[in-house]
């Protein structure tokens, strides 16, 4: 436990270059793409554009959203 924290921020071992205290994630990845639709929900009030893109392209990766 915690080999992927780097002076107290998460660092991924898988991608080296994300930068430190950021989580690579993909809307390809269908693990993550729930966590992403509701990201997408939640910064919807920050940025409308934002949230429009990233739930077209979750759609596009195959990703059908509960009703």
């Amino acid at each position: 436990m915690g080999t992927h924290l780097v002076n107290g921020q998460f660092q991924s071992d898988k991608y080296p270059t994300t930068p430190p205290g950021k989580v690579p994630l993909s809307v390809k990845d269908e693990t993550a793409q729930d966590l992403l639709w509701e990201y997408a929900q939640r910064r919807r009030v920050v940025d409308a554009e934002f949230s429009d893109d990233l739930e077209t392209a979750l759609r596009a990766a195959g990703f059908v959203p509960s009703p």
